[in-house]
């Protein structure tokens, strides 16, 4: 168990030993690795085991907890805002008043935009108001449908891998990352030429060179 016992703003670690059934803690100096959080008294990170965890009400926004292990844990009314949930297992996690974003659909699109993205999760509310905005690395997403589990919208245009796609919903607190990458755009194709088109141009440069060369040794 670990929780600042007496208030001085360091993590105590509790301990016990099973011969002298001796308690004691040990305190740990408040400088916990980035992304890595102090909740309900569960130390909250990349690749932690938190099954069965009791994180209700808990703050974790922008807390990085990819790879981590939430199966059949609670977080319900969590502060999930910003949060990393990649690759977590998230197998009969228990959620309530949480703005959550399961998955998107694509995770890959052009770099000119205009592809049609789907977020599937929970708690991402009516949008009465039309409030509610969804961005893709910073830049909004034009919404196409919203419910409170499903949203759908245009991709905007950009660049970068693994950029962050966050729900903002109206009144609510905003969703956890989810990872978008951006595909560069192809080489632009010479209008009007196929392969053979291709071939042929080169073919007539070709022929074009030679007989300049031919041209020059004459006249030498």
């Amino acid at each position: 168990y670990a929780a600042d016992l007496d208030g001085d703003g360091y993590v105590e670690v509790l301990s016990s030993s099973f011969y002298d059934d001796t308690i004691a803690w040990h305190s740990i100096p408040p400088n916990l690795p980035t992304g890595t959080v102090l909740a309900n008294g569960y130390l909250v990170g990349p690749g932690v085991n938190l099954a069965g965890a009791d994180l209700t009400s808990a703050d974790l926004a922008g807390a990085d907890l990819t790879g981590a292990d939430l199966t059949g844990a609670t977080l319900t009314v969590a502060d999930l805002a910003g949060a990393d949930l990649s690759g977590a297992n998230l197998t009969g996690l228990t959620v309530g008043g949480v703005t959550i974003a399961w998955s998107l659909f694509p995770a890959t699109g052009p770099e000119a935009g205009g592809t049609r993205l789907t977020l599937a999760g929970s708690g991402f509310g009516a949008n009465v108001n039309n409030a509610g905005s969804v961005t893709v690395d910073t830049a909004l997403c034009v919404v196409r449908l919203w419910t409170d589990s499903e949203i759908a919208c245009t991709l905007p245009a950009g660049t970068g891998q693994a950029v962050s796609v966050l729900v903002l919903p109206e009144g609510r607190p905003s969703s956890n990352t989810v990872s978008f990458s951006y595909l560069a755009s192809p080489p632009a194709a010479v209008p009007g030429l196929g392969g053979f088109g291709a071939l042929l141009l080169m073919a007539m440069l070709g022929g074009v060179g030679i007989r300049n060369a031919r041209s020059r040794a004459a006249s030498a």
